[in-house]
């Protein structure tokens, strides 16, 4: 309440004797400009309080302005992968005391069930309707985990 009451009143009074003991400078192009700007603010703000039409033009003008300025000022989705990337990564845990040959004992065995699937060994392209081709394969084996 304060807002729209008091402060308004009080400005007026602060701002009148301000006003009065200091002198204008004038600028013949930003004065013009400005007086043009605060005519036709104030013209559509009368406007727009008599019609609902023209404060719900306004309102859906801004809405669509903004939006299209949002989204022509989004960076560019360059940095993002395009497409399937066909990747999987499997990581295991073992329980302790597992030493790094039973790790490279338990990756020899993985690899060798999806061995078929490797585009090195059976060709690049997969069979009709069945799983695709694995391009890289890698395995790494540390004391409590592989990779």
């Amino acid at each position: 309440m304060v807002s729209i009451t008091v402060i308004p009143a009080l400005s007026k009074e602060m701002l009148k004797r301000a006003i009065v003991s200091e002198t204008r400078i004038r600028l013949p192009v930003i004065d013009h400009v400005a007086r043009m700007v605060a005519a036709f603010v104030m013209g559509y703000a009368r406007t727009a309080v008599r019609s609902r039409t023209a404060a719900a033009t306004a309102v859906c003008t801004l809405l669509v302005a903004a939006a299209y300025a949002s989204w022509q000022l989004l960076p560019k989705m360059e940095y993002l992968p395009s497409g399937n990337r066909n990747l999987i990564f499997g990581i295991m845990i073992p329980p302790p005391g597992y030493n790094l040959d039973t790790m490279t004992e338990i990756g020899e065995r993985v690899e060798n069930r999806v061995r078929h699937l490797w585009g090195s060994e059976t060709g690049a392209e997969p069979e009709p309707g069945g799983p695709p081709k694995i391009r890289n394969y890698f395995f790494v084996a540390f004391p409590n985990r592989t990779f």
